[in-house]
């Protein structure tokens, strides 16, 4: 079936017209947002589909694209839902869907966003774009009044009409689909463009090998890296075998294996190495790797998680957004005085955005989630849960933020009152059921935390409650973001 039976539906009685049938109007809010977010977002919403196919979403987003824009971030990640959804599903299997960003820079009213989403489908038949799609998309009258079928384009393009912009389609028959649209968003500055800025110049200008089992994805993070200028070589496996002369070093978990890693261990100077795995297509991890690397990037990569990366192994810094206005409270570098109680190495590692070592006491009762603590939220792991049905997940995201939504004023609460007893049983009760929902940072603050109150950590159960709220907050934000873009994802 091609992409405009299938999305459509011609209808098998003539059509029957409405000229002055209008579509709903949009109401758009107007907030400040993350663009890196909503595609990582959207990415999440998508997995199952890319998965059961084993299609890859690569993002190409050019150097002039701004991350900090504003405008309706949801309405935005509805049609990029809608529109690399339906790319998705018209995408032969074990190939790639391209999402490619760039800015219009002769505009400087505004900052105009111009998206290309392209598949290698079955397409369509040109006269029927012509004919019937083209006239839809530059309207604003229902599909129907033009004898099709189908609310998915038709939703986009009332939301891009919204934001200012249009949207076109380029098919062939047995050779994909090209979507084109433009959107017009508001920035503080509209001068600016990236925003992101390390915080220390040790994590810039790094000599970095790539080696992905999806040459898309490797190429797509070069220009990531570039950014911070990075002098970038994608590799082969081999080349894992001789990295001598880097300075990061970035490995598929598909190529990982005993013999790699002990050639990494015998490595003196060693790389930083990091280890990449797809929010979408999950690879098995052994626990021996995820101890040994220094980080876990996800992709589809956007410039936020390279951002994150790079803060973290070279910082020694919270990995947030950069313009997050609140933090966790970081540790300090001082030297301790004798008999003075000081911060746990993995609370510290949290605290920071650093990787929490295993070994000795730490490892007993380690709670899996906290190798993946730089996570706030991976839907991709908690939809697994659910037997990827997304709206028993929905349901139970929506309850674990009734039931936890006031837990930082609980916990600080109890610590408060020198209660570390009902503190680590509150926090035991938590890690579980958060961990099972891919809710990984919160999870593990309560695993960590859990064990400071048992142990009488005094100083881990200080800086570790002091974190509870601001992590709590953007769990909750990372949730309500993904319920709100999942909902067209729930047929009653």
């Amino acid at each position: 079936m091609s992409l405009f039976g299938k999305l459509f539906k011609k209808s098998s009685k003539e059509p029957v017209i409405f000229e002055d049938e209008r579509s709903e109007p949009v109401e758009l809010k107007s907030i400040p947002f993350n663009l890196n977010d909503t595609l990582r977002d959207a990415a999440n919403v998508l997995a199952y589909e890319a998965q059961s196919k084993s299609v890859s979403i690569i993002f190409r987003v050019k150097k002039n694209v701004p991350s900090k824009v504003i405008g309706d971030r949801y309405k935005l990640a509805k049609v990029l839902n809608e529109i690399i959804g339906n790319a998705i599903d018209f995408t032969d299997k074990r190939e790639d869907v391209i999402v490619q960003i760039e800015r219009n820079e002769k505009n400087e009213e505004s900052v105009e966003l111009h998206f290309e989403v392209i598949d290698s489908g079955v397409g369509i038949d040109q006269r029927a774009v012509e004919e019937i799609l083209m006239p839809m998309l530059t309207s604003d009258k229902r599909a129907r009044t033009f004898g099709i079928e189908g609310e998915g384009l038709e939703r986009a393009r009332d939301i891009i009409h919204a934001m200012h912009g249009s949207i076109q389609m380029k098919c062939q028959e047995k050779k994909g689909c090209r979507v084109l649209f433009f959107v017009q968003l508001g920035a503080k500055d509209l001068t600016e463009k990236r925003h992101y800025r390390l915080p220390s110049k040790a994590g810039v200008g790094l000599k970095t090998l790539v080696v992905d089992d999806d040459a898309g994805s490797a190429k797509a993070i070069v220009p990531m890296l570039e950014y911070f200028r990075h002098e970038v070589t994608i590799g082969e496996i081999d080349d894992l075998y001789d990295v001598t002369g880097y300075d990061l070093v970035m490995v598929s978990s598909r190529f990982w294996s005993d013999e790699l890693q002990n050639r990494f261990e015998n490595l003196s100077p060693r790389p930083k190495i990091v280890m990449i795995e797809s929010m979408i297509q999950h690879h098995h991890i052994e626990d021996r790797a995820l101890e040994y690397v220094d980080w876990l990037i996800y992709k589809p990569f956007t410039q936020q998680f390279v951002y994150e990366m790079l803060a973290a192994l070279y910082s020694d810094v919270l990995s947030h957004a950069p313009e997050a206005e609140e933090t966790i409270p970081k540790t300090q570098d001082t030297e301790p005085s004798e008999g003075v109680e000081t911060v746990s190495q993995a609370v510290e590692a949290f605290l920071n955005g650093g990787n929490i070592e295993q070994g000795g006491a730490d490892e007993e009762g380690r709670c899996i989630c906290c190798k993946y603590s730089h996570q706030f939220f991976v839907a991709a792991d908690g939809l697994q849960w659910c037997s990827n049905n997304y709206a028993e997940f929905v349901e139970r995201l929506k309850e674990a933020i009734w039931k936890f939504v006031k837990a930082d004023k609980v916990v600080v609460g109890m610590v408060q009152k020198g209660e570390l007893e009902k503190t680590a049983e509150y926090c035991a009760k938590m890690k579980a059921p958060l961990a099972e929902l891919g809710i990984y940072k919160l999870a593990c603050l309560c695993d960590l935390l859990e064990s400071a109150c048992k142990e009488g950590r005094t100083k881990d159960v200080e800086m570790l409650s002091k974190s509870f709220g601001y992590v709590l907050s953007q769990t909750i934000s990372a949730l309500d973001q993904f319920i709100e873009q999942a909902k067209y994802k729930i047929r009653d």
